[in-house]
């Protein structure tokens, strides 16, 4: 007796053993739970359909095709452990033991080529019994193992990544089984290209005033869109990691990149610890980024080492597009926008890496980012003889608005703030930090 592999999910054709248990050879009776099965969506947990001592047909870890013998059921406990020993790989030993092929599909099928190179070199079509569909390259490598293993020495699971000295330090945890699953069957459609996009709106009018009205980075309202980015980026890791060899390698910096392209081709600036970086300095550095663009002065460690990346076509009146993410990375933003029409619309196109996040992490993401950026223009909400009643200076170190401004010229920008009493006070930006 024995039970096959359940159909789980309409959508998978093979399921992972995620655990065994009862353990190989032992007792279960009939209706107890007997093995836990993944599928892409969820983890299953498989009944015995029968009471015996069971032999495994299949070991954590390993996917096995539906309808495939799951377990086998025995009467007695030597019957069952002689069927283990029996399905036991035996050990060559023999330094002129012959080829043996590890597949475990249930059929054999060779391609015209890997039929011809058989025919041609005498080869025994057995050695590849249970491979499923054999290529030529399959055979070559079953005869000879060292080809395979010189082309996966730059690839072989679990070893890490080459970074440059420039790269900022990293570290991985493992891709689950379910994730490994989606993968596969996502693979299957798009060729390996797992990235999705997903288009935002942002009626980005009031904050426009507000920088025109404080007389804030000459108008330009990317400085606010990065700070805001980059103080929201450490709650999120997963955007600042990319997905290699089966696992989701996370960055420990936060390092933006901005896509420039003034007429000399495509770079990609690093913002450096953008967490940590004030609208002001986002903003400076971007003048001088820029600078060093049109002067061709740029040096390799402006534009290595960034984590995420942002593409800004909102200034050549592109609405969406479909931005590309850059290697070593799981999200790119390209912002977008239609030109006059009312509310100043902006759009966010989020490119992401569906191996390492899903369309609901990004909704999250973008609602959080876009409610930050409607709240810079709340100011208008407060009545403007209330805003012009309060005391131009700033109500914690006291320095006057016009001694401000003289001071901090373009980067000046006083805030309005409530206190428990509900009065309303100017902070300056310096006090701000640590407000």
């Amino acid at each position: 007796m024995e039970s096959k592999v359940p159909n789980i999910n309409t959508n998978d054709r093979q399921v992972e053993v995620v655990k065994w248990l009862i353990e190989n050879g032992g007792h279960v009776e009939a209706g107890a739970e007997l093995v836990e099965l993944g599928t892409a969506k969820a983890v299953v947990s498989i009944q015995a359909e029968h009471t015996g001592f069971i032999s495994q047909k299949g070991v954590v870890g390993e996917y096995l095709p539906v309808g495939q013998t799951l377990v086998s059921y025995h009467k007695t406990q030597a019957e069952a452990l002689a069927q283990i020993s029996a399905a036991a790989p035996a050990v060559e030993t023999s330094t002129t033991a012959s080829v043996k092929s590890e597949g475990k599909f249930g059929f054999l099928k060779f391609s015209a080529d890997a039929e011809k190179y058989i025919s041609e070199n005498k080869i025994d079509k057995s050695l590849f019994q249970g491979m499923g569909l054999v290529t030529t390259d399959m055979v070559q490598e079953t005869l000879n193992p060292q080809l395979k293993s010189k082309k996966s020495d730059n690839c072989k699971p679990g070893a890490a990544p080459k970074k440059t000295a420039m790269a900022p330090n990293f570290r991985s945890t493992n891709v689950s089984g379910l994730k490994k699953a989606e993968i596969d069957a996502l693979t299957t459609g798009t060729e390996g290209q797992i990235n999705c996009t997903l288009n935002f709106t942002f009626l980005s009018h009031a904050l426009r005033q507000r920088v025109k009205r404080e007389n804030l980075f000459d108008g330009i309202i990317l400085p606010i869109i990065l700070f805001e980015l980059g103080k929201l980026l450490p709650e999120h890791p997963l955007f600042t990691s990319f997905f290699e060899d089966n696992k989701i390698y996370h960055y420990d910096k936060v390092n933006l990149g901005l896509a420039m392209d003034m007429g000399k081709g495509l770079k990609v600036v690093n913002l450096a610890g953008a967490d940590q970086l004030l609208p002001q300095d986002i903003y400076s550095k971007v003048v001088d980024f820029s600078m060093r663009y049109l002067e061709n002065t740029l040096e390799m460690d402006h534009l290595m080492g960034s984590t995420i990346t942002v593409t800004d076509l909102s200034t050549y009146g592109v609405e969406t597009f479909t931005p590309l993410i850059n290697g070593k990375q799981s999200v790119i933003i390209g912002i977008g926008a239609t030109g006059k029409a009312p509310g100043a619309p902006m759009t966010f196109s989020v490119t992401f890496d569906h191996r390492v996040l899903s369309g609901r992490d990004i909704g999250v993401f973008m609602t959080t980012l876009i409610e930050r950026l409607y709240s810079y223009g709340k100011v208008d909400l407060i009545p403007q003889e209330s805003f012009l009643a309060l005391e131009k200076s700033c109500s914690r170190c006291g320095i006057d608005n016009e001694s401000y401004q003289e001071q901090f010229k373009r980067f000046a920008a006083m805030q309005v703030i409530m206190n428990a009493s509900g009065e309303l006070n100017l902070l300056c930006h310096t006090c701000a930090q640590g407000f």
